[in-house]
C-alpha cells in the first residue's frame, strides 16, 4: 500500500469513527427515550422496559468503544499533522538558504550586466574614433580606449565563467545558462576587439 493510500485510509477511519459514534449515540438516545416512556403497570411492560434497559447498557458499551476509536483516530490525525509540520520546519532553513543563494547569484549576474554596459560605452567611444580618424592623438586615444575595453571585457568574461560554475554548483540551471550566454557574447566581442588592437599595434589599417 502506498503512502497516499495509507493516508486516505487513515482519513476514512477518522470520518468513519465519528460517524459510528454519532449513530450509536442516536441509538442510545432512542433507547433511553423508550425506557422513559415504557409503561410499568403490567408484567409485559416491565419486561419490555427491562429489555430496553439491557439494550441501552449494551449500546452504552458500544458507545464507549466508538468513542475510544474516535480518540485513537484523532490522535493518529494529530500525529500525521505533527509529522507533516516537522517536514516543513526541517525544510524552512534549507529553503531560506537556497533563496539567499539564488538572490546572491542573481545580484552577481546583474553586476556583470552593469559592467558589460559600462565597457560598451568605452567601445562606442573607440568606434567613433575609428570611424573618424584624426591625428596621432586620436590614434593614441583609440588604443587607450581599446586597452581599457579589453580589460573590462576580460573581467566580465572571468566573472561570468565563475558565475556559471557557482550557478551549476547551486543547481541554478536557468541562471547558469544565462551566465554562459553572457560569457559567450562578451568573449566574442573581446576577440574582435583584440584583432583591432593587433592591427593598430602593427600600424596596419583597421579591419572593416
Amino acid at each position: 500500500m502506498s503512502k497516499d493510500d495509507r493516508r486516505r485510509d487513515e482519513g476514512g477511519e477518522l470520518a468513519a469513527a465519528a460517524l459510528s459514534l454519532e449513530q450509536e449515540l442516536r441509538r442510545f438516545e432512542e433507547l433511553a427515550a423508550g425506557v422513559g416512556r415504557a409503561p410499568l403497570n403490567s408484567q409485559k411492560g416491565i419486561e419490555q422496559a427491562a429489555r430496553a434497559t439491557s439494550d441501552a447498557a449494551a449500546s452504552q458499551s458500544r458507545f464507549a468503544q466508538h468513542l475510544k476509536a474516535l480518540v485513537d483516530a484523532v490522535n493518529a490525525a494529530r500525529d500525521r499533522q505533527a509529522a507533516a509540520a516537522a517536514t516543513i520546519n526541517a525544510r524552512v532553513g534549507e529553503i531560506d538558504a537556497r533563496a539567499a543563494k539564488f538572490m546572491e547569484l542573481r545580484e552577481r549576474f546583474a553586476q556583470l550586466g552593469t559592467q558589460a554596459a559600462e565597457v560598451n560605452v568605452i567601445m562606442q567611444r573607440a568606434a567613433a574614433v575609428k570611424r573618424e580618424p584624426g591625428d596621432g592623438s586620436d590614434r593614441t586615444e583609440l588604443r587607450a580606449s581599446i586597452a581599457q575595453a579589453l580589460e573590462g571585457l576580460g573581467a566580465v568574461v572571468e566573472g561570468a565563467q565563475q558565475l556559471v560554475h557557482d550557478a551549476r554548483e547551486a543547481e541554478a540551471q536557468d541562471l547558469s545558462r544565462e551566465a554562459e550566454a553572457l560569457r559567450q557574447q562578451v568573449l566574442s566581442a573581446r576577440n574582435k576587439l583584440g584583432l583591432l588592437q593587433k592591427h593598430l599595434e602593427n600600424e596596419g589599417p583597421p579591419p572593416n
